[in-house]
C-alpha cells in the first residue's frame, strides 16, 4: 500500500504546529512547502535556546515558506521570525540573497541569479534566521540592562554677538 501525498504547489493552506505541550510561547508554520517534523524539532531547539538566554518572551511565530519553484536552481527557503519581547517586536525576514553566477558551456555564457548554497537547505536557512534574531535579541537586552553607551551630544553653540559686515555699516 503506497501513500499518497499531496505535492507542496497544490496545497495552499499553511500548516501549523504550536507547542502547546509545553509553556513556551512558540508557533511554528509552513507555507507552500510540506511539513517537516526534524524541520520543526530543529526550529523548536533554537527557541529554546533564545528563551534560556532571555526568558521573558512573551510569543514567537516562525513561518517556513518557499515561495518559487525554481527546478535548476533549488528551492529556496525564507524563514521569518516574529518575536514579541516586553515594550517591543523583533522582525527578522531572512530570505536568501540571490548571487550572480555565470554558466560557461560551450561556446556559450550565460548569466544567472541563483540563491546561495546555505538557504537550499531548511536547516541552515533556519540556523542563518535564528542568529539573526539572537543578535537582536542581545542588542535588545544590553539597552534594556543600560550597557549601551550613550554619547553625550555636543551643543552646536550659540551666538553671543552678530557682527555687520562693512558693506552694511552705514
Amino acid at each position: 500500500m503506497s501513500t499518497h501525498l499531496i505535492p507542496p504547489a497544490v496545497n495552499p493552506l499553511p500548516t501549523t504546529d504550536s507547542l502547546a505541550s509545553s509553556n513556551l510561547p512558540l508557533q511554528i508554520t509552513f507555507r507552500k512547502v510540506q511539513r517537516s517534523d526534524a524541520v520543526a524539532t530543529r526550529i523548536r531547539a533554537e527557541f529554546e535556546r533564545l528563551y534560556r538566554y532571555y526568558g521573558r518572551i512573551t510569543s514567537c511565530s516562525v513561518l517556513v515558506e518557499a515561495p518559487h519553484r525554481h527546478h535548476r536552481s533549488g528551492d529556496p527557503f525564507h524563514i521569518r521570525i516574529d518575536l514579541d519581547v516586553p515594550r517591543e517586536r523583533l522582525v527578522i525576514k531572512h530570505s536568501p540573497a540571490l548571487r550572480f553566477g555565470l554558466t560557461r558551456e560551450i561556446g556559450k555564457t550565460q548569466k544567472s541569479l541563483e540563491p546561495g548554497v546555505a538557504h537550499k537547505d531548511a536547516y541552515l536557512a533556519v540556523r542563518d534566521a535564528f542568529a539573526a534574531v539572537r543578535r537582536r535579541l542581545q542588542d535588545y537586552a544590553r539597552r534594556l540592562r543600560g550597557e549601551v553607551k550613550v554619547h553625550n551630544r555636543i551643543s552646536p553653540g550659540r551666538a553671543e554677538k552678530l557682527l555687520r559686515s562693512p558693506s552694511q555699516a552705514s
